[in-house]
């Protein structure tokens, strides 16, 4: 009987020890912020030298943590999360929201059979001379890693995940844009589809047959044989592209962000 009585008094000890636990994370988390914490992943379409995200973040009063990189793709975010360089403790039990941006690939949703089931059983051959252990997967399986470890992550700290995957700046890339739509059906994320709502269309090339984005762009890319533009304007010659790029963002974030009752 007392021995009865003591493992009850265990169990209870340790159920009100883990609720401690519990409330002790979420107080914790909202201490390190007042606002509503907003984190990127992403490269030059993203970094902070184009202002597109911080703009719509500022005007909602959001806290923008951009850690996109210039240059950077799936396989170098994924190296990050794995050796827990992505973002601080603080940064990542204070972050809400997650935009995903890697329109520098192609494909990134890919099919289900070339998926592993875990994100651990895409580190277990983990090779010491290898510089990036990512390299040789897929842009998909480097994505399903991500996905995979930020949802690991999400649940050790205790709060839901919030992802919005975000299209090319334009709809010249269909195959990126279509694979994002794909992983947000997946993993029942949502999508800023800043293709749909730029303000114009590859399917209506201006009067000299040229493509539209051509006029907002800084650089060009060949795709299927045609010409588009590859990075918007920034700076003062980029004000209204990327001003539309942060009225898109922005419009779906205050619809995300109520929907999904985030505070």
């Amino acid at each position: 009987m007392i021995t009865n009585k003591l493992h009850i008094f265990v169990l209870v000890l340790a159920s009100l020890l883990m609720g401690c636990q519990v409330e002790e994370n979420v107080s914790t988390r909202r201490s390190l912020r007042s606002k509503v914490v907003v984190a990127t992943m992403g490269a030059s379409l993203m970094y902070d030298g184009n202002g597109w995200v911080e703009k719509a973040c500022e005007q909602l009063n959001l806290e923008c943590l951009n850690k996109a990189v210039s240059g950077e793709t799936t396989k170098h975010f994924a190296q990050k999360l794995w050796k827990n360089e992505y973002a601080n403790d603080n940064e990542l039990m204070a972050i809400d929201i997650l935009l995903i941006q890697f329109a520098n690939c192609k494909d990134v949703c890919g099919n289900d059979s070339m998926l592993l089931p875990d994100a651990d059983d895409y580190t277990a051959n983990y090779r010491e001379f290898s510089d990036n252990l990512f390299t040789e997967y897929s842009y998909a399986q480097q994505m399903d890693y991500i996905l995979k470890k930020w949802h690991e992550l999400c649940e050790a700290n205790n709060r839901p995940v919030h992802i919005i995957f975000v299209t090319h700046w334009h709809d010249g890339r269909e195959k990126y844009n279509e694979s994002v739509r794909r992983l947000a059906e997946r993993w029942g994320a949502d999508v800023c589809e800043l293709d749909k709502n730029i303000g114009f269309t590859k399917d209506e090339p201006l009067p000299d047959g040229r493509q539209p984005s051509l006029l907002y762009a800084v650089d060009t890319e060949t795709i299927n044989g045609e010409l588009f533009g590859w990075h918007p304007l920034r700076g003062e010659e980029g004000t209204y592209i990327q001003s539309v790029m942060a009225e898109i963002l922005k419009e779906k974030l205050v619809e995300y962000i109520a929907r999904n009752k985030i505070k």
